[in-house]
């Protein structure tokens, strides 16, 4: 009597898949809530769009500072769903996560990976330091957007390509690099079908830009004009931003960027020629490297995630195929630097209670509190922030505005000793852009050393800034 074993494979990689299923969940549990400042600016515009349809922060008045215009309507999608902007970023970090594999299983085919590479390179994405200091944020969805596109390029179905180009520029501006480098890749290889990409990419793009202009007041986030005219952090911008991470955060730094090491394994062990998956990654990421370097913006830790994304998925399929032979010898590294990657994160963020790698000045905790005191003693009243706002725009009742959403700055740029064709250009795009009123501020709440007649004082503790002091001061008392 002979057995058929022609099903093990399949029960085998059934057992596999029902035994890693729950993990996304798990995962989205236990940093669920422990996100940094920044997460909660896109809290409150999920929540102020599904609850007064209204693209802003507050509900009374409209701003353009939401960086990611995709990840705020996906989430307001689910948060329709689930009833609650904290409840949906839960499910669309699951979300994901599971998209993400399913993207890198098709990656691991067109590139002849390992068929267990994409369970690893999604353990490895999701435990990066960096990466995971990002949740919240829209760098995961970039990353998917980016991967979707890639895949859609080296299946020649330029339409989608296009269209997924458009989807990159409205999860990030920066996206519309990857236009510049698929065109560039199509003239290369003298690829003129793949040109078509063009018009699903400008309509997206040019239907979107449109809206934004029209009803939103900028083509471009307010943030971008914010964050350019900010100053470098003690002398550090964006181009040596990670010499300062290095310095601050040693281990997560290293971790979040581990794979840099097997990058000559992929120069000379991938096959550019066949497959334009890996070339099309390596370009767009030292386009957007040069593209944020030349800006001089600060170098706020989530402006890194492409980088430490691609680092961390060419490296590893380098080093996978590389060890292909020795079953042992690869599933055992593997499984050590999940191990290393997941115990970092898991130390730092659940037990102590932050992310790895941040640059806010309090807890979501300490912060969390401020908001909770004024719901009990400040009524009826608009208070100006200053310093970071996240966490007090999304729990606090008080009517607040801060320089996100007070565009009062738009006169100092048209000000500005600019050259007169730049700010004809500035003109132009804030023409349809309604600054607000701000003459009826009675409170302000910000940094302080010391402020005599304060109304309350509150001190957050951070392992960037050490102790700080926030003070709750009227309009006619000056810090």
């Amino acid at each position: 009597m002979t057995m058929n074993h022609s099903n093990a494979p399949s029960n085998k990689s059934s057992i596999r898949t029902a035994l890693l299923l729950p993990t996304p969940f798990i995962y989205a549990t236990l940093f669920n809530g422990r996100y940094i400042d920044d997460s909660y600016i896109t809290l409150a515009y999920v929540r102020t769009l599904t609850k007064y349809h209204v693209w802003g922060m507050a509900a009374d008045h409209l701003s353009n500072a939401a960086t990611s215009a995709l990840d705020i309507i996906l989430l307001s999608i689910f948060a329709i769903i689930f009833r609650s902007p904290t409840a949906a970023l839960y499910f669309f970090n699951v979300t994901l996560i599971f998209v993400t594999y399913f993207s890198l299983r098709r990656i691991g085919q067109l590139v002849d990976a390992k068929s267990d590479w994409p369970v690893i390179a999604t353990a490895l994405l999701f435990s990066n330091p960096l990466l995971v200091s990002t949740l919240g944020l829209e760098s995961y969805l970039f990353l998917i957007v980016l991967l979707g596109l890639c895949i859609t390029f080296a299946e020649r179905r330029f339409v989608s390509t296009g269209f997924l180009v458009g989807m990159l520029y409205m999860t990030r501006p920066e996206g519309a690099l990857a236009g510049f480098v698929v065109l560039a890749m199509l003239l290369y290889r003298r690829d003129w079908r793949g040109l078509v990409f063009i018009l699903p990419a400008a309509t997206v793009f040019l239907a979107w830009s449109i809206f934004s202009w029209t009803y939103l007041g900028s083509v471009v986030p307010d943030t971008f004009f914010l964050k350019r005219n900010q100053a470098s952090w003690e002398g550090y911008s964006y181009f040596k931003g990670l010499y300062l991470y290095l310095s601050s955060f040693p281990i997560a730094t290293l971790l979040s960027f581990f794979w840099i090491a097997a990058l000559p394994l992929a120069i000379t062990d991938l096959d550019y020629r066949r497959n334009p998956v890996v070339p099309l990654l390596a370009i767009f990421t030292v386009a957007h490297f040069v593209a944020y370097s030349a800006l001089g913006v600060p170098p706020y830790h989530w402006y890194y995630a492409p980088e430490a994304a691609f680092v961390t998925l060419i490296g590893s399929l380098a080093l996978s195929n590389r060890l292909r032979s020795n079953v042992k010898l690869h599933s055992a590294f593997f499984l050590c630097i999940v191990a290393i990657n997941v115990g970092t994160t898991f130390i730092s963020t659940v037990l102590m209670d932050r992310v790895p790698i941040q640059t806010n000045w309090g807890t979501v905790a300490e912060y969390k509190a401020i908001a909770q005191w004024l719901n009990g003693h400040i009524q009826n009243r608009r208070i100006f922030l200053q310093g970071e706002l996240g966490v007090l725009q999304y729990y606090a009742d008080a009517d607040m505005i801060d320089s996100f959403s007070d565009r009062k700055f738009i006169a100092a740029l048209l000000d500005s000793n600019s050259s007169p064709l730049k700010r004809e250009i500035l003109r132009l795009n804030f023409r349809h852009a309604t600054p607000l009123v701000t003459n009826d501020i009675q409170l302000t709440i910000g940094t302080c050393d010391r402020v005599e007649g304060a109304i309350r004082t509150w001190e957050t503790t951070s392992p960037w800034r050490g102790r700080h002091q926030w003070c709750l001061i009227g309009t006619d008392t000056h810090p």
